[in-house]
Formats: C-alpha cells, sequence, structure tokens
C-alpha cells in the first residue's frame, strides 16, 4: 500500500483500511495492499494467521475450522479507548504493530508492518507478521 507520507495520521488511516478490508472478507484485497518485493501475502496466509488465533479453529477438522474462524470488526464500529497502535521509527523506515479488533473486542492479535521510503517520493506500507504479542 503506497503512502504520501510518513505522518502518523497517513500510517493510523492506511493500517484501519486494512482492516476494514478484513471485516467485510476482502482477503485478496487485503493480501495485495500490504505485499511488497520483499513480503509475500495472499488471502490464504492471511485467513490462517487469523484463524490460528482461535483455539477451536487450529483444533477442528478441515471440514469445520472455518465455522470457527475469528470475525474481525471494522474500527469504525468499535470504541477506539483501547485501540493499540505503537510505531516505532529508524531514520528511513517505521514499524508499526496494531492489534486486530476481533468479534467487537481489542484483541491481543497483532499485526506487525513495516513503512519503507520508496522512490521518487512515497512509502510503502508491508505486512510482516500476524502473530499474538
Amino acid at each position: 500500500m503506497l503512502l504520501h507520507s510518513d505522518s502518523l495520521t497517513e500510517m493510523r488511516n492506511a493500517v484501519r483500511d486494512w482492516v476494514e478490508m478484513l471485516a467485510h472478507s476482502r482477503f485478496d484485497d487485503a493480501a495485495n495492499a500490504v505485499a511488497s518485493s520483499e513480503s509475500q501475502c495472499s488471502a490464504s496466509i492471511l485467513r490462517e494467521a487469523i484463524g490460528r488465533y482461535s483455539r477451536r479453529f487450529r483444533e477442528a477438522s478441515a471440514d469445520d475450522k472455518w465455522q470457527f474462524f475469528p470475525v474481525i470488526t471494522s474500527p469504525t464500529e468499535i470504541d477506539t479507548q483501547g485501540e493499540n497502535m505503537v510505531v516505532y521509527v529508524k531514520r528511513n523506515m517505521a514499524t508499526i504493530e496494531y492489534d486486530l479488533p476481533i468479534a467487537g473486542q481489542w484483541s491481543d492479535l497483532t499485526a506487525k508492518f513495516c513503512v519503507e521510503k520508496t522512490e521518487p517520493s512515497g512509502f510503502e506500507l508491508s505486512l510482516t507478521d500476524i502473530r499474538v504479542l
């Protein structure tokens, strides 16, 4: 996902837009938005990473596991009081950690992103990990 600046507001909005795609089951769009030449992402990788958050998903048979898939909540439909986004800035890059909203509550399932400067001007947001932190 290309950003025009490295402002915290633009980074936060880009991450929220990405979560919005997940909330509407647009996993292909979400994967394409955060894939880069350095970090490959696909809809199936996203689904598996998010699915592993649920113990019932992990333990269910292949036929049954999708009924236990965690429901991502739109950031616009949840109280932002518990929203957790941490940004670490180093020279021409930043790392963002963002706790995903699941089933109407902020969770400890964290998406980790990298924001790197691109040429000639702009920044690229790419997903590097999703895990419980």
